[in-house]
């Protein structure tokens, strides 16, 4: 532990299996001669907890899931594999670069915001998962101009327990495309993709199930069915057309069309 910065840097991979990491600023970095050959190995947390103002990592693969960690502001950058991490209270994100296609999921016990956008590197694209467990609810307000190519979204604010959603609101921006997984909370969501399209990807599971859906984007297909019925469920809906393409959007019910 240290009252200001405290930096781990290892050869290779890092396990981290403590009591608790403190310091103002906690950096890791996995590399296998020192970081001068630019190749990772993983971080992984087999127990204890990590407390930060900030915490950077740079690695092969992450794993921080301890449900003891708390930090409030965390940067990234992976070079290959999923990245994983649970973090109690409200979390910024910093710049968070993956350059692989390895899912990125982030989860908190209070409010997620954003200070720089989501970047895909050097890589195609990653799934983005990004939830909320709080019962009053907690926002997610993702609203840099995230590039995460490929890839698809999953955004859900549930209950403590994870199992049904909780009111905090939605919002996420795209530098390019979006497209949506599941979205799940009983608040508002908002998706916005002023130069790109917005699709949600289909299957039993997925859909986006809100308050009230506002979107943006040059073209939007939210047409998802599964055995015939809608997997959406909102009852409010704006819609805000970029570009000259088109939309088509379904949902269970819609209570207004701006």
């Amino acid at each position: 532990s240290a009252s200001g910065p405290l930096t781990l840097q290892a050869g290779d991979a890092i396990t981290l299996n403590l009591g608790a990491i403190h310091g103002t600023t906690v950096t890791l970095t996995a590399n296998h001669d020192g970081a001068t050959d630019g190749v990772a190995g993983a971080i992984t947390q087999t127990g204890g907890a990590i407390t930060a103002d900030t915490l950077s990592m740079q690695a092969a693969g992450i794993s921080l899931e301890s449900a003891s960690n708390a930090f409030t502001a965390v940067t990234l950058t992976n070079a290959a594999g999923a990245v994983g991490v649970f973090d109690t209270g409200p979390l910024a994100l910093g710049a968070i670069t993956q350059n692989d296609t390895g899912v990125v999921a982030i989860v908190t016990t209070g409010a997620i915001t954003q200070t720089a956008p989501l970047s895909r590197g050097t890589g195609a694209g990653f799934n983005l998962a990004v939830g909320t467990t709080l019962d009053a609810g907690a926002d997610i307000t993702l609203t840099q101009p995230n590039d995460i190519g490929t890839g698809n979204i999953t955004l859900q604010a549930m209950n403590s327990a994870g199992t049904a959603a909780a009111a905090g609101a939605i919002t996420y921006t795209s530098a390019g495309n979006i497209a949506a997984d599941t979205i799940q909370t009983t608040a508002n969501v908002t998706l916005s993709a002023p130069t790109g399209a917005i699709t949600q990807v289909g299957g039993a599971g997925t859909g986006i199930q809100a308050a009230g859906l506002a979107v943006t984007a040059q073209s939007i297909t939210l047409n998802a069915t599964d055995l015939g019925a809608s997997l959406n469920a909102f009852s409010a809906l704006s819609v805000t057309a970029s570009g000259a393409g088109t939309s088509d959007i379904r949902t269970q019910a819609v209570g207004g069309l701006k």
